[in-house]
């Protein structure tokens, strides 16, 4: 049994299950508006003002106030508040009185809804005031009309409003499989969920025994499934349950089914004997906010009431309980039952898919149709929402952590000091955690330290501690604070920083003067970055040299025993520096210096030859290359790169979108910024290494600046830069250390040795799984960048292959490597010069390192041809001029001229237009053309150099020429008229994809219903059916029938399945059902379908395509093609059905060959009921209507004594000239029929007028009869029209003579309504029609 939901219910249940609130004053916070007379704002006329709000009626009534000066007066009239922009009105609050003691006041209409005159009344005058409260289904916006009726009323009105909400198409409903021992049930669970809009099923598994396959199992396509009812413990579904779930979202009341399966899960508990009934639970304090609880008004001890009580109830009934062994899935109890002495609900998950259980005692009172209290109702929908969002609640805090105290305790006489952490709870905190820094920084989980007591912690160091406690489900208590201040300690002399400026660096000098310390006991450690120096970096040893332009450099002494010094910070300037700015290298690795997804055989391993994915050195490329995989240990070369890895991976990532400043893959800082998209990586673990080494020698001295970023959040990445003569001995120039932080940090060092030098960047050391990432590397050398053209736009071609542009272009834009200077630039843009002798025409601006030339003329187009930009003397800031002058090859496409049509020329079933070929000097075009009357493009019906052949009616072929190198052309068109025109009418195929049975299920035997005959009611395959590979079927069921699943729910596969004599293609995700009461289903989210016959068809023919049931716009394309699971496919028609509607798509076909015919769409969800082919001709000779319509000889039909005509229409044209055979009569019956009737014919028209039509008829019966009529492609009427008429009210009669009764004709008919020449074994249907006109249907079964 399988109940609807209505319209309203749907949406109710939209806002419900999407939004999580029962209506939608609860999606979004309301707010109340008052309209009464304290908030009135203004009034003028009609038009009352409160606020924003503003109220105006169509009876022009003026504003007052009645009562006690309180309420408004609104008179009987129709009345309408507009809503401001950006808000809606969810609920409308009226209350008052009516102002007059005859009669009351009625809310008669609001928001377009009539209300009955009880419904809701304002009483009269000087009764208790009333109010009603309406809530919105959807949300108001714009105007909220409403209508008071009755006598004037004194009221006052509050409106519920909210922010403008976006209201979501209502979504389908939940399906859900309700097994409850029956097809029809009443049960209160069943009608909670039906009322709450799902779509639920009541099946009968009792002697199911389920397999986990849910498409075996008939569960494929539910939502959730629900154990209820009466079905007991000893059936094969309680045996079985448990298969099912962590395959689908369960909901069970079946406790005593737990001891029942092959491994138990523990047993069902009832409440004692002596106990009372127990219709209440008891949420778990952990678990009160818990969402199978929401909405739920709890009762006193914090109870909810779930049953109501019935009579004659005995113990064992109501709630029950259960227990579970150490095999069940983990059960976490949600609420108690009888008093807290049984676990009564509880969830499990069990492969991210819910298990509930509420059980019960399935009884009478509680399985009866209002067993269910409101608050047992709710709750299990509160549990169906629940399992079917699919998303396990997660517990809140139950409270928070104590504040730790901080204490030190020195050591003895030492400088040490012992820290302690204390965190103490009443009662006390099961896990609880104390993290610590002492760096200053705050303290989380994941950067803290965990204190451990019995570990101790020394300070000798001035710092600040901070601590924090955690404990899970635990808020986090508050950061707790101690300054530490060593007193035992000394402080050591802030290091002194002397600098001697030499002819191209600085030396730099530091020194530390610490009375009573051994020099050798202390070291100073600085840094020339900006940076705090600290016991990781640089040890100061002996004076240094600085070659770059300028640094910072701070110092700090530090010494065992004592406290650090402060730091010393020293701005050095180097004025011998000369300028390194000159590119040695760079590569981002992505495009620079060629594209990182080429394989070049002179730079790239031979091994990693298939791993290059862009066959031109100059695309980009979008997958990941893994040169080393990961856990594995090698070497290898990409682009003059070597890795040596020790089971590190080594990869270049599918590029990485660059984030924000302080973002993921974004620059830590400002600072930072300058990588570009695209990095070189490896993923690290523990006791790994990897090095990246530049395999070719560049010229020192030289700076290095790279962009090193992270795919890890936690630790420390190192780096250590590394120069070498010969790869094999390494000079380490830098150890960079950042944090690993998943943001990119710009790294700047210097190197100021002499000669070519091999660069390493040496990872090792660096913290597990740092996953590390070089996004740029540049290095830089003494001098200056030659200045070098970067991009043209529009792009610039050759003077062999030039570049189009369109023939509006007017500016180009040069790009450089440096700012570039104008001075005596010459830029010109025309034709190309021969000797390239270029005089200055363009204008020419420079900003920064981007020139703009405008070219001469810009007002008017540019000719077809072709141009050149020539671009010289362009200057850096230092006046070195570019070396090259830029010569950009352009063209402006030529218009192809508008084609010439030859006379269209009548052939035997077609008419033909011969397309004459261009000029000579246009080559590399092809014609276009349509003969729907639509403008021709290039995705047109392509020209096959002989003719257009057109098999239509009438029509106007539009045709274009176009080419790669050309503008379209105009369009050409000429009206054809096929004289031999045969309209394609005749089926020649035709399959509705569900009967007959025998054909699509061939495998399957169908039970009929004793009085419809076509009507299935069951199905069962047959003994020993072998399905084709891949085709599976669930059994019948009374909601889906029987089902052949060509592609099942969840499909991975891709290719061709055959069926039936069908070829069926499903791409990965798509779902293919044939359903013998539906058709074709194809579903599915994404991946594009296709249907095809496994014959062949001779054109010409249509091809119709009926689609149903579409879920959203459904595109249908029909193609034919010369092998069914070809590549190459042609297209003859296209159409789109729009959501929700129902539509034929046609393709036309008017080639002369055997062609096999597929449909294809990519939409989500749709029906397909019948496909038909059609050839030349028409199908049989129907008639379709007869005017004025007749009767039978028993009961004729009334006609006019004055009628004098009839007019018979046919689904076919008819022939000008009829045969011999053909009779016409109008007149009494008589035995010996001929014809004496004149006709007229005129397309699929016969209109026949009686004999003496001057003469009007006398009372009496009349037999009208037609037979032997011929259509034009000379096909007879199968059937007579044999009707009969009766004229009344005439002075004069006429009296049929009695006649005897004779078979006109006599057709049999299959179980499917096709005709048959003869009887068939089985069942068939006998149509007799007598010359009287009467027809009789008889059922004849052969033997």
């Amino acid at each position: 049994m399988k109940r609807k939901i209505t319209q309203i219910g749907r949406l109710f249940v939209a806002a419900a299950l999407f939004f999580g609130a029962s209506s939608w004053t609860n999606a979004a916070e309301t707010t109340e508006i008052a309209i009464n007379p304290q908030s009135k704002t203004a009034d003028e006329g009609a038009t009352w003002t409160f606020g924003d709000y503003v109220i105006t009626n169509t009876a022009g009534k003026t504003y007052s106030t009645g009562g006690d000066g309180s309420y408004i007066k609104f008179s009987a009239a129709d009345f309408a508040i507009a809503i401001p922009e950006g808000k809606q009105v969810v609920s409308f609050k009226i209350e008052g009185t009516s102002n007059y003691a005859e009669g009351p006041s009625i809310l008669k209409k609001l928001n377009g809804e009539e209300f009955g005159d009880e419904q809701y009344v304002l009483p009269i005058k000087g009764e208790q005031a009333a109010s009603h409260t309406i809530t919105f289904t959807t949300p108001v916006t714009g105007n909220l009309p409403f209508t008071i009726s009755g006598k004037q009323a004194i009221a006052r009105i509050t409106l519920g409003v909210q922010d403008k909400q976006e209201v979501p198409e209502p979504s389908e409903a939940p399906k859900v499989a309700y097994l409850c021992g029956a097809t029809e049930t009443t049960e209160g669970v069943y009608n909670a969920l039906v009322a709450a809009g799902m779509d639920v099923t009541a099946l009968n598994y009792d002697d199911k025994t389920l397999t986990g396959n849910l498409e075996t199992d008939g569960l494929a396509s539910y939502d959730l499934v629900v154990l209820a009812g009466k079905t007991g413990s000893k059936t094969s579904l309680a045996k079985t349950f448990d298969k099912i779930v962590g395959k689908v979202p369960v909901l069970s009341t079946k406790a005593f089914w737990y001891d029942k399966i092959e491994t138990s899960w523990g047993t069902g508990v009832n409440k004692g004997e002596s106990d009372p009934a127990s219709t209440t639970v008891v949420p778990t304090e952990n678990y009160a906010e818990h969402p199978v609880f929401a909405g739920i008004v709890l009762g006193e001890n914090s109870t909810i009431t779930v049953f109501n009580e019935g009579e004659g109830t005995t113990r064992n009934q109501y709630m029950q309980g259960f227990t579970t062994t150490a095999d069940a899935p983990v059960h976490i109890v949600l609420a108690s039952a009888n008093n807290g002495g049984l676990n009564s609900i509880a969830e499990a998950w069990v492969d991210n898919k819910g298990y509930m259980i509420i059980p019960f005692d399935a009884t009478a009172p509680t399985v009866a149709a209002d067993g269910l209290t409101e608050a047992g109702a709710k709750l299990f929908v509160n549990a169906a929402n629940y399992l079917i969002a699919g998303e396990q609640y997660e517990v809140p805090y139950v409270g928070t952590c104590p504040k730790p105290v901080i204490t030190t305790t020195r050591i003895d006489q030492t400088v040490k000091y012992t820290l302690s952490i204390t965190a103490t709870a009443e009662p006390a905190i099961d896990g609880l955690k104390i993290y610590y820094t002492i760096d200053g920084s705050e303290p989380t989980a994941e950067t803290g330290t965990l204190y451990d007591a019995e570990t101790p912690v020394e300070l000798v160091n001035d710092c600040t501690v901070k601590a924090i406690a955690c404990a899970d489900k635990y808020r986090n208590s508050e950061v707790a604070e101690y300054a530490f201040v060593n007193e035992a300690m000394t402080k050591l002399a802030t290091p002194v920083i002397a600098t001697v400026q030499n002819e191209k660096d600085v030396t730099v000098t530091i020194t530390s003067t610490n009375e009573g310390v051994e020099p050798t006991t202390y070291a100073i450690y600085y840094t020339i970055d900006g940076t705090e120096p600290t016991a990781n970096s640089k040890v100061y040893t002996d004076p240094f040299t600085f070659a770059g332009g300028s640094a910072t450099v701070k110092a700090i002494a530090i010494c065992e025993g004592y406290k650090n010094s402060d730091v010393a910070t020293q701005q050095i300037t180097n004025t011998g520096y000369v300028a390194r700015e000159k590119t040695l290298y760079q590569s981002d690795f992505n495009m620079l210096p060629t594209s990182w997804g080429y394989y070049d055989p002179e730079s790239c391993d031979e091994q990693y030859s298939g791993k290059g994915i862009a066959a031109d050195p100059n695309a980009s490329w979008n997958k990941n290359i893994t040169f080393i995989e990961k856990g594995k240990s090698g070497s290898g070369k990409w682009h003059d790169w070597a890795f040596e890895s020790s089971k590190c991976r080594v990869f270049l990532p599918i590029q990485q979108a660059l984030g924000g400043v302080g973002k993921a893959y974004g620059p830590a800082t400002e600072a930072d910024a300058g990588a570009t998209q695209g990095a070189l990586a490896y993923t690290d673990e523990s006791g790994t290494s990897v090095t990246f080494t530049y395999t070719k020698q560049l010229e020192a001295p030289f700076d290095i600046i790279m962009y090193l970023g992270t795919g890890s959040t936690s630790g420390t990445l190192k780096c250590a830069v590394q120069v070498s003569d010969d790869m094999t001995e390494w000079e380490t120039i830098e150890n960079i250390s950042q944090p690993v932080d998943k943001m990119i940090h710009k790294q700047v060092l210097s190197y100021d040795g002499t000669g070519k030098k091999y660069i390493r960047l040496d990872f090792a050391g660096s913290s597990k799984e740092s996953n590390g990432m070089l996004f740029d590397f540049i290095v830089k050398g003494i001098g200056q960048d030659e200045l070098t053209l970067l991009s043209m736009s529009p792009t610039a071609g050759t003077k062999e292959e030039p570049k189009e542009i369109d023939k509006a272009q007017t500016v180009f834009t040069a790009t450089f490597n440096l700012n570039a200077v104008i001075g005596d630039a010459v830029a010109y843009f025309g034709a190309p010069v021969e000797g390239e002798a270029y005089t200055k025409n363009c204008e020419i601006v420079a900003e920064g390192n981007k020139v703009t030339i405008t070219r001469p003329e810009a007002d008017k187009e540019l000719a077809a041809g072709n141009y050149v930009l020539y671009l010289s003397g362009v200057k850096d800031e230092q006046g070195a001029a570019l070396k090259t002058p830029i010569t950009a090859y352009y063209y402006v496409k030529a218009q192809l001229p508008t084609p010439t049509l030859a006379e269209p020329k009548q052939e035997d079933t077609y008419v033909s237009v011969v397309v004459n070929p261009l000029a000579e000097e246009y080559t590399d075009y092809n014609f276009y053309y349509t003969t729907d009357g639509s403008t021709p493009t290039t995705s047109s019906f392509l020209y096959d150099g002989t003719s257009i052949k057109f098999y239509g009616e009438s029509a106007t072929i539009k045709v274009i020429a176009a080419g790669e190198k050309y503008i379209a052309s105009g369009v050409a068109e000429v009206p054809v008229v096929n004289d031999n025109y045969m309209a394609r009418e005749k089926v020649v195929y035709t399959n509705d994809f569900h009967t007959p049975h025998s054909e699509w299920f061939y495998l399957v035997d169908f039970t009929y219903d004793e009085a419809d005959t076509t009507k299935a009611v069951n199905a069962v395959v047959k003994d020993g059916a072998v399905w084709p590979e891949g085709i599976t079927y669930t059994d019948w069921t009374e909601k889906d029938h029987f089902r052949v699943h060509i592609f099942p729910k969840g499909n991975e596969y891709t290719g061709y399945r055959q069926y039936a004599g069908w070829s069926f293609y499903g791409e990965n995700g798509r779902r293919m059902i044939l359903q013998d009461n539906k058709g074709l289903a194809l579903l599915g989210s994404s991946g594009k379908a296709s249907v095809a016959p496994d014959q062949t068809f001779t054109g010409p023919f249509d091809i119709e395509v009926k689609i149903s049931n579409t879920k959203q716009d459904t595109p249908i394309r029909i193609y034919v093609g010369d092998a069914l699971e070809g590549d190459t496919w042609e297209l003859i028609g296209e159409g789109t059905i729009a959501k929700g509607e129902s539509g034929t798509v046609v393709g036309s076909y008017n080639g002369t060959v055997a062609k096999y015919v597929r449909f294809e769409s990519t939409a989500a969800e749709f029906y397909v009921d019948k496909f038909t082919v059609k050839v030349p001709g028409y199908g049989e000779l129907k008639l379709q209507s007869v005017s004025p319509e007749g009767g039978s000889y028993s009961a004729p039909a009334v006609l006019e004594e004055n009628a004098t005509t009839f007019v018979l229409t046919f689904n076919n044209p008819l022939a000008a000239t009829q045969g011999e055979d053909l009779v016409v009569y109008f007149g009494a019956a008589v035995p010996d029929i001929k014809t004496n009737c004149t006709y007229t014919i005129e397309g699929n028209t016969m209109t026949v007028t009686r004999p003496d039509a001057t003469t009007p008829l006398a009372a009496g019966t009349y037999q009208f009869l037609v037979k032997g009529v011929k259509d034009v492609a000379g096909q007879v009427l199968g059937s007579q029209l044999n009707t009969f008429y009766k004229v009344e009210g005439s002075s004069s009669s006429v009296n049929a003579p009695e006649v005897e009764k004779t078979v006109v004709s006599t057709v049999i008919y299959s179980i499917s309504g096709a005709v048959q020449s003869e009887l068939a074994p089985g069942l068939n249907f006998v149509r007799t029609t007598y010359s009287d006109g009467t027809v009789e249907v008889e059922k004849v079964i052969k033997k």
